[in-house]
């Protein structure tokens, strides 16, 4: 599909090219009444126009999020977890190097990759794995874990994107336990594969919540599966990573988690 994609993106281009040679040519020889002419603004026409619209179309793009917090104001539109939801501390460690290297995303990305591929084979043997993986800067939303986000395309119907926030990769990818992202992870891809599905792909509809409930992942509107989560703060000139596990005293541990050492599941 992405294939696809990428030479219907050439062909509009070289089409465009080509439209706008034969325009400037025909009018510096005052000669715009031939019949390439008139096909070459109708080119010209048709595809500004269909960007206008698939741009406007962009513009509300859908968003499929896993929030992890203790209470959210509810004017953010997304889930409150509230009551006796408790932070239990994993792990913590110093960071200190902020940013992910381009070869451990690379490499951390394949990892990634492999899992949806397995997870569909089990879950969803009928979709198929058509999406990028992309880093999401948490410093920009401290709550956010992960997000599909399917926006309007030239060709198929969306382009579909899924995001993991860079604390939580960054946690993974240190610890050398892949499993700490697999919630998050997991709960992104059922968002994507119930979009697919044409079915209730948002957090809090019915169809979204019975799925995490039968895969055994996270909601952000209860805590009967465990969550993971990292805070980074700053503690005598250091910054310090703390990876906790979301959960209350009902919480059965999330898919993945049997996997962590050391986890309190009581």
């Amino acid at each position: 599909m992405r294939l696809l994609r990428k030479l219907g993106a050439l062909s509009i281009a070289f089409g465009n090219i080509w439209s706008w040679a034969v325009i400037l040519t025909r009018v510096s020889n005052n000669n715009i009444e031939t019949r390439d002419f008139l096909l070459s603004v109708s080119v010209i026409f048709a595809t500004y126009f269909f960007g206008l619209f698939k741009l406007l179309g962009a513009l509300k793009p859908y968003h499929g999020e896993l929030v992890l917090t203790h209470a959210l104001s509810p004017s953010l539109g997304r889930a409150v977890l509230k009551s006796n939801s408790e932070r239990n501390v994993y792990k913590t460690y110093e960071v200190k190097e902020d940013r992910i290297s381009e070869d451990d995303w690379k490499t951390f990305k394949v990892k990634l990759e492999d899992y949806a591929k397995s997870f569909f084979e089990k879950y969803y043997p009928t979709v198929g794995v058509d999406f990028e993986f992309r880093l999401l800067d948490q410093k920009l939303d401290n709550n956010l874990n992960g997000r599909h986000t399917a926006l309007y395309s030239y060709f198929g119907d969306h382009d579909n994107y899924i995001y993991l926030s860079d604390w939580l990769v960054h946690a993974g990818i240190y610890c050398d336990d892949f499993s700490i992202v697999v919630p998050t992870l997991s709960h992104e891809l059922v968002h994507y594969a119930l979009f697919k599905l044409g079915k209730g792909h948002r957090d809090g509809q019915n169809d979204f919540e019975k799925e995490l409930e039968r895969i055994g992942l996270p909601s952000n509107y209860n805590r009967k599966f465990m969550a993971i989560h990292v805070f980074r703060k700053e503690e005598n000139g250091k910054t310090i990573a703390e990876i906790y596990v979301d959960k209350n005293e009902q919480s059965k541990p999330s898919l993945g988690m049997e996997k962590m050492k050391g986890v309190a599941y009581g």
